[in-house]
């Protein structure tokens, strides 16, 4: 029929994928910032890209603004129409103190950790940075190496006795990290990377 569309021709090279973004984070995003994408056609695979266009405007109905990503794919396994989950990077901190994030106490905007230091347990008011991947950032209040209660931290107090009865699993250590990582697991009381339980005497 007339007007009838026959064929439609799309453009490979590059790709792009565009992202709705909430307003709160337009000052963030920038042309340039890298972006890393997964597809659900293709699990575990990255591709990685770069932002090219950030619409100035703000949709009133849904409160985002469109952010417009580029990706060259020379293996040309993307195609066009996928859905994906975009990661847009917006600052790096390299040598940073991170912690699994559940070891986290967050009580009227302030956060905490408890610790264990010479079998007692001691809340540590800590100031919190980046938080990505189950893990934070500490900017201040903990040092390298201190052992963070990762579970269980409602059943424990100021100055509690604690013994560790799971070397393996339980205690997390704080460590500098380039960015934060996965929890490794589900421990009582945390210490990265090695893990520990403990246990309230």
């Amino acid at each position: 029929n007339v007007g009838q569309t026959l064929f439609r021709i799309d453009d490979f090279d590059p790709l792009e994928a565009r992202v709705a973004v909430p307003e709160r984070d337009m000052q963030a995003i920038k042309a340039g910032q890298s972006v890393q994408m997964l597809v659900d056609a293709m699990p575990g695979k990255v591709f990685v890209g770069a932002v090219a266009r950030v619409s100035p405007v703000v949709d009133p109905k849904t409160g985002t603004f469109d952010v417009i990503a580029q990706f060259n794919d020379p293996s040309q396994t993307l195609r066009s129409g996928m859905f994906g989950r975009v990661n847009i990077v917006t600052a790096t901190h390299d040598n940073t103190l991170v912690i699994p994030r559940v070891a986290l106490l967050t009580e009227d905007g302030t956060s905490a950790v408890y610790v264990v230091a010479g079998g007692r347990v001691a809340r540590k008011s800590v100031q919190v940075g980046f938080t990505a991947d189950g893990r934070s950032e500490i900017l201040e209040g903990l040092t390298d190496g201190d052992q963070v209660i990762t579970l269980g931290q409602n059943a424990v107090r100021e100055g509690s006795l604690v013994e560790v009865v799971n070397a393996a699993k339980a205690v997390e250590l704080a460590r500098p990290s380039a960015t934060p990582k996965p929890d490794a697991a589900k421990p009582e009381v945390a210490e990265a990377p090695a893990s520990e339980t403990a246990k309230a005497k």
